[in-house]
């Protein structure tokens, strides 16, 4: 895995900030980040050539922060402290409007077409996914996990009612440009258990790979 551009940072940075509450130290925020863009240990590790021992990864995130705080986005040390990463009122509008756009379970409507963006995967998201397409995912697959069948309005009454995740079977990571979805043939409903066994391994575990680990 290669890492992202700077400019793909920011929104990322943005929204894990917001979601924080809009005030975290700097160090909170490599580890969550690395693991939006799928980045081994080994590669949050890496460290600069130029003989500081700083990582590379860390130095990368800093330099999304600087950017934001060019925007008014995020205060300046001088207002927020050292190692504070803190939301002006600007960066509060601009993530609150991102965040009603931006689900990180269950994005946005698309056209019927379903054509889909991703140049990097942000949380299960934290990109541009259908929710139209998820609807006709689960219109046709039902709310029972692909993997372990699990059914939550069966275990949990009404507050289980339609609860389910969808899982991209061709990681959005992994696609470089506009595409067009199939939602039966692309997507499948999965409990967020076996969702995260799932993205356990990079490439992912396909849905037959992780029913033959189930004991």
């Amino acid at each position: 895995m290669s890492f992202p551009s700077y400019k793909e940072i920011e929104i990322p940075l943005l929204l894990n900030i917001y979601k924080k509450g809009g005030k975290v130290s700097s160090s909170s925020c490599y580890e969550p980040l690395a693991k939006i863009f799928n980045l081994t240990n080994e590669e949050t590790m890496r460290l600069l050539s130029d003989g500081t021992n700083r990582p590379q990864w860390n130095n990368m995130v800093q330099w999304a922060r600087k950017v934001l705080v060019d925007y008014k986005y995020l205060h300046n040390a001088k207002k927020s402290g050292n190692g504070v990463w803190e939301l002006t009122e600007l960066g509060i509008k601009k993530a609150e409007a991102l965040a009603a756009k931006i689900d990180i379970n269950y994005p946005d409507d698309v056209s019927d077409t379903f054509f889909e963006g991703a140049v990097r995967q942000i949380n299960v998201n934290k990109y541009e996914r259908s929710k139209t397409a998820r609807d006709k995912c689960i219109d046709h697959y039902g709310h029972k996990c692909s993997v372990c069948d699990m059914d939550f309005e069966n275990i949990y009454g009404e507050i289980g009612l339609d609860f389910i995740h969808v899982h991209h079977i061709t990681p959005i990571s992994k696609i470089g440009k506009l595409y067009e979805l199939d939602p039966v043939k692309d997507l499948r409903p999965i409990c967020p258990n076996c969702h995260s066994m799932l993205h356990r391994r990079t490439p992912p575990f396909t849905i037959e790979e992780l029913k033959k680990l189930m004991r």
